[in-house]
């Protein structure tokens, strides 16, 4: 710091695959005059985590470990020249007077990178540096904050994966962070409106699926909503409006039709035997509609089996499924371990008609977690949960098409 000599680079590390909460930063500081060189990663579970939430990370803990060292404020320290190869991280570095927007992603790091950069006893200047430039050209055709930027992105990811493996992570209230806020006990990360918005929607959705009588209001935190949006992304607008349409009960089905025309037959289409709601839609017991069904439950068996889902719990899923909500999950199950049974309880107090309307409980992801570990597969729990929900929701989505083809053509 007193010489100048320092070359510092961060990095860093995402792997959806492995766990969509997990980030990792990596930071190498090398003196060019010693030629000494300090290495240090560090690992966060959020669930913001993002490559850009770990550039940011990199940054901050730079400017925490070059406050240590600075304390001497007396000192003529010279400018620190700090590479990244985050355009964002860098803009936010070389500016950190200017005040964040209102929906700024990753708001919380940021804020406190931005106040370090401000206190610290020295100028920061953040610089560009290629990534993976290693890979491209060579070591000995690098520079040294490429080949550094290389060392920080591989130590980066070695202890993302020992991080995820071991579930230490660092405690996401970060030193001198001057405010914090939460919702619903957790820390808000982002826009402080986007998350208080999210909060006032979450008890309007819990009061609204209680009155309509779709998930009591003490059952709605069972269910893991986050991959219920996140599946949205696998699927196009007018997909969410049908589904829309089908929680709440207003889709296009005889006897809502009915409502509006008395002239229409409020019963079903196919079976004709039965009053047509949206619930009836999965519980049709026309001979199309039941080998439709059976077709879409094999579809789901086979993809639980393929990701090495224990056997039990497969024909768990798949005999409730078949029963069409006449039989508990609980009664689906064959052996009676308590973590399976504790499982099965949660499903049914969700419903038949939770489950496939893509509203699955967020206790799966524990279940199957040990399951996709143990088979060495390169699939997250939360990319595995986003699969399910969408295999459950075509169980149901194929149900409208073979109605509306066949009433229709």
């Amino acid at each position: 710091l007193l010489m100048g000599s320092l070359c510092i680079v961060h990095d860093g590390s995402y792997m959806v695959d492995l766990d969509s909460e997990v980030c990792l930063a990596g930071l190498v500081i090398f003196c060019k005059i010693s030629r000494q060189t300090l290495k240090c990663a560090v690992a966060e579970q959020s669930e913001e985590a993002g490559n850009y939430r770990g550039e940011i990370l990199g940054g901050l803990i730079c400017q925490l470990i070059l406050r240590a060292a600075s304390r001497r404020t007396t000192s003529p320290y010279k400018a620190v020249e700090i590479h990244c190869d985050n355009k964002g991280v860098i803009y936010h570095g070389n500016d950190p007077s200017r005040p964040l927007l209102d929906d700024q992603a990753q708001a919380d790091a940021l804020r406190t990178l931005k106040h370090l950069v401000q206190e610290n006893p020295f100028p920061s200047v953040f610089t560009w540096v290629e990534g993976h430039a290693v890979e491209h050209k060579g070591s000995t055709n690098c520079t040294l904050p490429e080949r550094l930027n290389d060392t920080a992105d591989n130590l980066a990811k070695k202890v993302l994966v020992a991080g995820v493996a071991s579930q230490q992570f660092i405690d996401s209230r970060f030193p001198f962070e001057h405010i914090r806020a939460y919702a619903s006990k957790k820390k808000v990360t982002g826009s402080l409106r986007l998350a208080f918005e999210q909060h006032w929607g979450y008890k309007a959705a819990r009061t609204f699926f209680d009155k309509e009588r779709i998930l009591a209001a003490e059952n709605f935190h069972l269910v893991w909503w986050k991959g219920l949006r996140a599946a949205r992304k696998d699927f196009p607008k007018l997909y969410w409006l049908w589904l829309t349409k089908q929680v709440s009960e207003f889709s296009g089905t005889n006897r809502q039709l009915a409502y509006w025309n008395t002239s229409v037959d409020p019963r079903c289409p196919d079976c004709g035997c039965a009053e047509e709601n949206t619930m009836h839609m999965t519980r049709c017991q026309h001979p199309g509609r039941k080998k439709m069904l059976r077709l879409t439950i094999s579809s789901l068996s086979n993809w639980m089996t393929d990701t090495r889902v224990d056997p039990v719990l497969v024909d768990m899923v798949e005999d409730f499924l078949l029963a069409q909500g006449q039989r508990p999950m609980a009664e689906c199950l064959s052996i009676d371990t308590p973590e399976y049974v504790n499982l099965a309880g949660v499903c049914d107090r969700i419903g038949y008609d939770g489950l496939v309307e893509g509203r699955i409980a967020s206790m799966w992801l524990e279940v199957v977690r040990p399951m996709l570990k143990e088979a060495g597969l390169r699939l997250s729990p939360q990319r595995w949960g986003r699969d399910f929900v969408a295999k459950l929701l075509n169980i149901t989505h194929k149900q409208w098409i073979f109605r509306n083809s066949k009433k229709h053509y």
